[in-house]
């Protein structure tokens, strides 16, 4: 099944590349954000876009990837990786203005793991206008006796009085590290995670680290991982991690014992205390259910109380559909779906393929509010859907999921994600196809209702690749997306929209 999850979310992730000319895109008269590309290449694509956002700052951080022409197929000598960061302080946005001025860059990047697991390479995290914390890996090859070496190590940036700090690593030595994830706290305390194995992706574990109090905590050596007690095999692509007034919360997918070919979805508790420490499940007590499918997509969140939801998308071998679950946890206790039809979604999902990624989001604002997103299945295309949910209740509304958020357009309508404010506005955005050519959509969701799009209401000109939204307490979304013409044309667009 591993084969088949990695090659199905490498056809996810180049969804829209290619058409169009050479000529670089109008997005609607705005000038894209990424370095001028001076140099011709074969291959150029912008990904790994993430975007955090608060009352007093916005960073943008993004991945360029460039193949020299004149090489064959996939070559290592001539491909190069760079990691880019737009950065808003003091209402001015800080850009690069030449290829130095990359925060790292990489050689003999491989393309096809570039693409593989580039649109969930980074991560960026912030506290407020001086605290911030950017994590990135990039897996790099080198040839030896005609064989092919890759390595790879988790890099932290650490904004701290008035600068960014030279990247240092925080993973242990000796191990492929991947797929970072972090989150930082009102106390301006930090929490990371990310996922590390052998050079060819087996026996992956989960490990952790933590800033607290301005220092940095991390693994000693390759045992000093998390994860379920007595638990296998850790499933990489879709980890989840929330941290909020000294509490963090994590979830992941991993084999319920090595013997397993079974992945369920896990959740850990961090503490930071006097004694910062993870509070990890045993094997057996999984979040998910039990039920012989598999997990198409997960994602969690929490609140500053510590009340948790988790939402997923279970796929079932014998009917071959598709349903979302949840489970929270509030007043104490968690509580999980009763059975396979304990479902949020529509119940008229069709039969379809799986998708294994890019169906799911959800967010919880700091006072419990909660939205979840999907795609769904329908007759002939996928729609996205939402629900509200209230951690202080416990209560799903349940009736809004027969409301499409999603215009018609004729074509699927995927990769939803949701951000939620603390004062109970939202934003949605997700891709679509329309006229031909992958769009960008976005709802805001303000005074209890929603403002949705109709099919001529995109943003963009040109084939959307990838995407990330953010938005703050003064409902100001920041959403930023890459755009490409063709194979060697790729570009990068921020739009800034007040929710009212």
């Amino acid at each position: 099944m591993k084969k088949l999850i990695i090659s199905t979310i490498v056809t996810l992730i180049v969804t829209g590349c290619g058409g169009g000319g050479g000529n670089p895109p109008k997005a609607k008269g705005m000038k894209p954000i990424n370095i001028p590309i001076n140099k011709e290449y074969k291959s150029y694509a912008i990904d790994d876009i993430h975007v955090k956002s608060n009352n007093d700052r916005s960073i943008i951080i993004w991945k360029e990837y460039k193949e020299e022409k004149g090489c064959s197929n996939n070559s290592l000598d001539c491909s190069h990786s760079a990691l880019y960061r737009a950065d808003k302080l003091n209402g001015n946005w800080e850009l690069p203005k030449k290829e130095q001025d990359a925060m790292k860059s990489w050689d003999n990047v491989s393309k096809f793991l570039h693409a593989m697991i580039g649109f969930n390479n980074s991560d960026v995290a912030l506290y407020s206008d001086d605290t911030a914390i950017i994590l990135t890996t990039e897996i790099v090859g080198k040839v030896v006796n005609g064989n092919t070496k890759t390595s790879s190590r988790v890099a932290m940036f650490l904004y701290k009085n008035g600068s960014w700090k030279p990247d240092n690593f925080i993973d242990a030595y000796g191990s492929l590290s991947i797929l970072p994830k972090v989150a930082m706290d009102k106390n301006g305390n930090g929490l990371a995670t990310w996922v590390a194995g052998a050079g060819d992706f087996k026996d992956l574990k989960l490990y952790s680290g933590s800033y607290i109090n301005g220092h940095w905590y991390i693994p000693t050596n390759l045992n000093d991982n998390i994860g379920a007690v007595n638990g296998g095999e850790i499933y990489p692509y879709l980890t989840s991690i929330s941290f909020k007034n000294g509490s963090g919360f994590t979830t992941w997918m991993q084999k319920e014992s090595n013997n397993s070919s079974k992945y369920n979805i896990y959740g850990g508790d961090f503490v930071v205390g006097n004694n910062p420490m993870w509070i990890m499940p045993n094997n057996n007590k999984y979040l998910s259910l039990n039920n012989g499918g598999f997990s198409e997509d997960c994602k969690s969140s929490m609140d500053t109380n510590g009340n948790k939801v988790l939402v997923w998308a279970n796929y079932d071998y014998n009917s071959k559909k598709a349903h979302i679950y949840t489970s929270e946890y509030c007043n104490g206790a968690w509580h999980k779906p009763s059975n396979m039809n304990d479902f949020i979604d529509v119940n008229t999902v069709q039969q379809q393929s799986p998708l294994l990624g890019g169906i799911v989001s959800t967010d919880m604002n700091d006072n419990g509010f909660t939205i979840i997103a999907w795609s769904q299945q329908t007759a002939n295309k996928r729609v996205i859907y939402t629900v509200r949910y209230d951690a202080s209740s416990c209560v799903t509304t349940i009736s809004d999921n027969t409301k499409a958020i999603s215009p018609d357009t004729g074509s699927d309508a995927l990769f939803p994600k949701v951000v939620v404010n603390n004062n109970g506005q939202a934003a949605l955005a997700w891709i679509q196809k329309y006229k031909g050519k992958n769009r960008l959509y976005i709802a805001k969701y303000n005074h209890d209702s929603w403002q949705k799009p109709k099919a001529d209401d995109y943003i963009g000109m040109q084939e959307v690749l990838s995407y990330d939204i953010a938005i703050n307490d003064n409902g100001k979304i920041v959403i930023a997306w890459s755009e490409t013409v063709d194979s060697s044309h790729s570009y990068l667009y921020k739009k800034e929209i007040d929710i009212e």
